[in-house]
C-alpha cells in the first residue's frame, strides 16, 4: 500500500520540482543560479512536500483510513467472472492470430457491390 502512495506522489513531487526549476530559470534571465538560490529552492520543495504529506494524512484520518481498504461485501471470483475472463482472452487470441480486418473487408466487399 505504501508503494502505491509512493508511486503516486513521486510523480507529483517531480512535477512540483519541474515547475519550481522552470520558475527559477525564468526569474534568473538565463544566468546560472547561485548555490544559495538552489538550496533555497530545495528547502522550499521539501517544505511543500512535508505540508502536502500532512494534508493527505489528515484527510485520510478524517475518512477513518487505518491502512486497509474495507469493502461492504465479501468479493469472490465466481463462474461469471471466469466466463468473462475466458471470453476476453479468447477474443484477444482470435484477434491476434487471425487477420480479422481482412476477413471483415472481404465480407463487406461481398455484401456491398
Amino acid at each position: 500500500m505504501r508503494s502505491y502512495f509512493l508511486h503516486r506522489y513521486l510523480f507529483v513531487l517531480v512535477d512540483d520540482a519541474a515547475r519550481s526549476t522552470r520558475a527559477l530559470a525564468l526569474r534568473s534571465s538565463g544566468n546560472a543560479p547561485r548555490p544559495t538560490t538552489v538550496a533555497s529552492l530545495l528547502g522550499l520543495l521539501l517544505l511543500r512536500t512535508w505540508q502536502r504529506a500532512e494534508r493527505i494524512h489528515l484527510a485520510m484520518l478524517a475518512r477513518a483510513y487505518q491502512g486497509e481498504f474495507h469493502s461492504r461485501e465479501r468479493w469472490r471470483f465466481a463462474a461469471a467472472e471466469v466466463a468473462f475472463v475466458i471470453g476476453w482472452v479468447s477474443l484477444f487470441c482470435i484477434l491476434r492470430y487471425y487477420d480479422v480486418t481482412r476477413l471483415l473487408g472481404t465480407l463487406v466487399a461481398r455484401v456491398l457491390p
